[in-house]
């Protein structure tokens, strides 16, 4: 007979599993990625071929290693399983964790671009306020400039 026995089919099935709900961690995190960087649909395509081309990669490495380069349906459809399985429980408490951290990491960056802006901000105020001052120089250095540039 070809192939592998039904009791070494069984025990490729719980692997093939945890690589599909593997998988769909990784579709999270790459998911996550492309939300922070922007919402277009060219970064859409990109990373879905990313993702693509990482399963095709862990599946054809993970059947070299471990099961001698055979690639049976029970084990893919094992995978789909394993991947559905992870959709199905921890993919709504990843969403909403991812949310509430990107959230978080965007109030934090709000406040550190405030706090680095501030003493710009006094800086230019400072100027503004004594344009009469620094007009002065100013303009004495811009007519100099401008004789530089002319010869």
């Amino acid at each position: 007979m070809f192939g592998f026995p039904l009791a070494r089919q069984i025990q490729a099935l719980f692997p093939f599993l945890g690589l599909g709900f593997l998988l769909g961690l990784i579709y999270d995190v790459l998911r996550l990625l492309r939300l922070s960087l922007s919402r277009s649909k060219r970064m859409l395509v990109v990373f879905d071929v990313i993702f693509v081309f990482l399963c095709a990669v862990m599946t054809f490495c993970f059947c070299l290693s471990i099961y001698y380069g055979e690639l049976h349906l029970y084990m893919l459809l094992s995978e789909c399983l394993g991947f559905f399985i992870y959709y199905i429980t921890f993919d709504a408490f990843f969403r909403k964790t991812a949310d509430k951290v990107i959230s978080f990491a965007g109030r934090l960056y709000g406040v550190f671009a405030t706090v680095i802006s501030l003493p710009l901000r006094f800086f230019i105020f400072i100027l503004e306020k004594n344009k009469k001052v620094f007009g002065l120089f100013g303009n004495k250095i811009q007519k100099k400039l401008k004789n530089l540039l002319q010869k």
